[in-house]
């Protein structure tokens, strides 16, 4: 297990992350809000509007832990000095991906719990098939946005992979939009010369960018029905194996000095 990633990576990772005050306080904060919205709603309505959070959870805690996770440290040259030990790049990544996805689960997973024990307080009762697919699609989710992060931060230079995330969810929202577009409802002649007839490739696209931006299992069908799409673990770890092959091959392209596979 070892021959694919590092520990004292891990190690180093995880305490530059615990180091960041910043981090932690937004991280804590991610954790409190949705439980304090919960409590409200059960002393102000007597009912939540759902009794946990669920669909794309866990992104605020990927975007916290990952952002500049390698394009900080490309930044400031110190990839270069990690990468003189006798240390691969293929294994600093895997090292990085490891590390940050267990800790975004593990954050992702407390939150749960604590909205969990919220409801269970008031006498609601949950089932435990629907808390135990809510958790196994966060831990999912974590895993395969860590490594399209990853790849996206060993294209760029400090923090700027935050950037090219929020460019995708814009991008997405705009496809959106023009692929909700119909032909009675397209009043300008923007919408309808230049706009309506991509409607349908900006659906595709639209449904490329959220599988990449939003990349998760629906669990709820393998538990309930027994069932699971080829498709959806297909895409899923498309998504999860092509960003950590690409992240290792821009890193690799970087001609540094060391590490290269």
């Amino acid at each position: 297990m070892n021959n694919f990633f590092n520990w004292t990576i891990c190690e180093h990772t995880w305490r530059e992350l615990r180091a960041n005050k910043l981090r932690m306080c937004l991280i804590a904060l991610m954790i409190l809000y949705p439980i304090v919205c919960r409590a409200q709603e059960l002393c102000v309505r007597g009912q939540p509007s759902d009794y946990f959070s669920t669909h794309g959870v866990s992104i605020p805690y990927v975007l916290i832990c990952v952002t500049g996770a390698i394009g900080k440290e490309v930044s400031d040259g110190t990839l270069a000095l990690v990468l003189a030990r006798p240390l691969t790049i293929t294994r600093y990544v895997l090292s990085k991906w490891i590390t940050l996805s267990t800790v975004s689960a593990i954050c992702s997973v407390i939150q749960l719990v604590l909205e969990v024990i919220v409801s269970l307080g008031w006498g609601y009762k949950l089932e435990f098939i629907d808390v135990l697919s809510n958790g196994a699609e966060r831990v999912l989710e974590c895993f395969a946005l860590v490594a399209l992060m990853l790849f996206f931060s060993s294209l760029v230079s400090g923090v700027k992979d935050l950037a090219l995330y929020f460019f995708l969810q814009i991008a997405s929202s705009f496809l959106a939009m023009v692929g909700s577009l119909e032909p009675d409802r397209a009043f300008g002649w923007i919408e309808r010369y230049l706009l309506l007839p991509f409607a349908s490739f900006a659906n595709q696209l639209f449904d490329m960018v959220t599988l990449l931006t939003n990349p998760s299992i629906d669990l709820d069908i393998v538990f309930l029905q027994a069932r699971l799409g080829f498709a959806a673990v297909v895409n899923y770890l498309a998504v999860l194996t092509i960003s950590l092959a690409l992240a290792i091959w821009a890193l690799n392209r970087k001609e540094l000095p060391y590490g290269a596979d």
